[in-house]
């Protein structure tokens, strides 16, 4: 009994033995799956950190050529704004739009004058309105001289006849130092023409040019000049029947200055003007307007032409020599 119970006892230890050995070699299996993860884990994480690294290096490689970009975009459009101030700081050429003009065109009027003779002559003149004479054609005076009498048409901006006046050639102011003269509106001439101060006498209000104005500063001519001259007819009360002549716009600059007129030799204060915008035979007492960088301005009445041997130029009479 004794004997078998050794036996027993010793079949037991031998497979608890055998179990712990077989425990130990399958611990020893799994401690080296386990270390296997582990070194398994640790490559890959290795390797997301080294991915990790060079795409945190081309970020920063982007950013940093973005920035570089950015700086290089600022750079240039400070360089284009420095030229844009350049170039808004510059003198832009200075024209006469037929904006500018269209306030005033209407105040542009034909002044028609019969000598003793009977003979018709056609000049310019402007609608004004002074203190003296509220209602006032400013004209040359060479356009009204030794008429038997005149006559004031006033036309649209399509030379449409609006008015027909008489002119009061008895009882008109004439400046002795320039070829001016002033005449007050008279009686109306037909049933159509409405009182004389419902016409357009804007030019009055508009400022003088300073005699500064340099040469090529733009000018422009209007008035209703031979070469305007039409082959149609037009009949008009006292005169009768004429040539229509139509309100006419020539455009040039100052070419020069008439300093023969001045003092202490002449009797003018300012320069007359030399201009290259065509002047022609009935422009006489018209309007010269330029424009500067303030804008637009009266600059005087075209009277003159001098004749060179290849070329004319027209005369300007200074407007503040005219009216001042």
């Amino acid at each position: 009994m004794v004997k078998y119970a050794n036996t027993l006892i010793t079949i037991l230890f031998v497979l608890i033995l055998a179990i712990i050995i077989v425990g130990i070699f399958a611990y020893k299996e799994i401690a080296e799956r386990q270390e296997a993860q582990v070194a398994s884990l640790q490559e890959e994480l290795e390797l997301y950190r080294a991915e990790t690294l060079e795409a945190l290096g081309i970020v920063d490689a982007q950013t940093i050529a973005l920035q570089a970009e950015l700086s290089d975009t600022q750079e240039n459009a400070s360089e284009l704004q420095a030229v844009l101030d350049e170039q808004s700081q510059q003198p832009k050429d200075i024209v006469i739009t037929s904006a500018d003009l269209a306030p005033y065109l209407t105040g542009i009027v034909q002044v028609l004058c019969d000598d003793t003779s009977g003979r018709t002559t056609s000049g310019s003149g402007s609608l004004w309105r002074f203190d003296s004479i509220p209602y006032a054609v400013v004209t040359n005076d060479h356009v009204v001289e030794n008429a038997a009498f005149c006559i004031l048409h006033i036309t649209d901006a399509n030379n449409n006849t609006l008015g027909v006046f008489e002119l009061n050639t008895s009882t008109y102011n004439v400046n002795e130092d320039t070829d001016t003269a002033v005449l007050s509106i008279g009686a109306p001439l037909n049933d159509t023409t409405l009182a004389a101060w419902t016409y357009n006498y804007a030019l009055a209000d508009l400022r003088t040019c300073p005699s500064t104005l340099p040469a090529g500063t733009p000018v422009v001519m209007m008035g209703f000049p031979s070469y305007a001259k039409r082959n149609t007819t037009l009949e008009l009360p006292r005169v009768g029947e004429i040539s229509t002549i139509y309100r006419a716009v020539s455009n040039g600059i100052i070419s020069g200055f008439d300093t023969a007129l001045l003092k202490p030799e002449g009797s003018l204060d300012y320069h007359n003007f030399f201009v290259s915008a065509k002047i022609d035979t009935g422009n006489s007492g018209g309007m010269a307007l330029a424009k500067d960088e303030d804008g637009l301005c009266s600059l005087g009445l075209p009277t003159w032409l001098s004749v060179g041997k290849y070329e004319t130029q027209g005369l300007v009479q200074n407007i503040l020599n005219v009216l001042y």
